[in-house]
């Protein structure tokens, strides 16, 4: 239903992405034999052995690939209700799970081996829990957020200002405990996409965190994708609704190599449609690309003169000029 949601196939009237894009999901492990990456992974790498070795077990591999489908999965088999967003884009896994663990250095490491290798755009499907959180009072979580996890933050400021320096766009999850969006320190930098989930009529998930701290939407309950062993199922998340997101960053890139962190954000929230339950809208494929090939010109800001000094109107609230 995700390919539905989002005008999929409108969208790829202009286009289905371009192997000069390349997309690193940074997450737990890989197929990367699957039949939906075939002849299009380049520079894999895991944190913790140091070298190409994605490898699948049953500890892990099952989370990654199914994000990695989702986003760049080939689109042979899109009459079964499977694809990736951007099929003809390539795909650098990127490992930072030993089994079902990780740490916060292991996954910056591996957006900053993304970054160091050419990645055009990350997704990162992962981040700390805040599970039995969501009944804490909105007010204690934003001062939670505004004095907690402080040197997280400070990381986090610092290898998305190097993603950002390479123009590489990065794309998180938003989480999955009900909570603000702003409690993740990843998530606050202000220099990324933090996508929440959203399902069937126009509605957030009700796992999804939310609010604050939270860029756009996308479909993130019963995504049916790649599974190890040319294996397909449906997963929950927004881990499953931040590949979603990635793929369409990556369409956008295919066709402006040098857009804009700022820029997508801009068009992905203008483009998108409505949603209830205090998340953003969910993106639109066909309308950000439409958008992306030909702006719609806004309003020209109103100026003066003020005590000597000029001014430009940009809408904000009276006497912030």
């Amino acid at each position: 239903w995700h390919i539905d949601a989002i005008n999929l196939r409108k969208a790829w009237e202009t286009t289905k992405g371009s192997k000069k894009v390349v997309v690193a999901v940074v997450d737990d492990g890989f197929d990367v034999n699957h039949e939906l990456f075939k002849g299009r992974v380049i520079n894999p790498y895991n944190i913790f052995t140091a070298d190409g070795n994605v490898y699948c077990n049953s500890t892990n591999g099952m989370h990654g690939t199914h994000v990695a489908g989702i986003a760049v999965g080939a689109a042979t088999r899109i009459n079964d209700g499977v694809t990736g967003i951007a099929p003809d884009c390539l795909l650098m896994p990127v490992q930072v799970f030993d089994g079902e663990r990780t740490t916060t250095f292991a996954l910056a490491t591996g957006i900053l081996y993304a970054v160091a290798e050419g990645a055009d755009v990350i997704n990162m499907s992962a981040g700390p829990s805040y599970a039995g959180c969501g009944d804490v009072p909105l007010d204690f979580q934003r001062e939670f957020s505004k004095r907690c996890q402080k040197d997280e933050e400070r990381l986090w400021k610092m290898v998305l200002a190097k993603a950002k320096k390479k123009n590489c766009i990065v794309i998180f999850s938003a989480g999955n405990d009900h909570v603000l969006s702003c409690l993740p320190p990843q998530n606050r930098t202000g220099n990324a996409i933090v996508v929440c989930a959203s399902e069937k009529g126009n509605k957030a998930t009700t796992f999804t965190n939310y609010a604050d701290a939270s860029t756009v939407s996308a479909p993130g309950l019963d995504i049916y994708s790649s599974v190890p062993g040319n294996k397909y199922s449906c997963l929950d998340g927004t881990s499953m609704a931040a590949p979603v997101v990635s793929g369409l960053v990556a369409l956008m890139k295919s066709q402006k190599p040098d857009i804009t962190v700022a820029e997508v954000i801009a068009i992905l929230q203008k483009t998108g449609v409505e949603q209830s339950g205090n998340v953003p809208v969910m993106v639109q494929a066909d309308k950000a690309l439409e958008y992306l090939m030909n702006p719609t010109p806004g309003p020209t800001p109103a100026t003066g003169s003020l005590n000597g000094h000029d001014w430009v109107d940009l809408g904000l609230p009276s006497g912030t000029r």
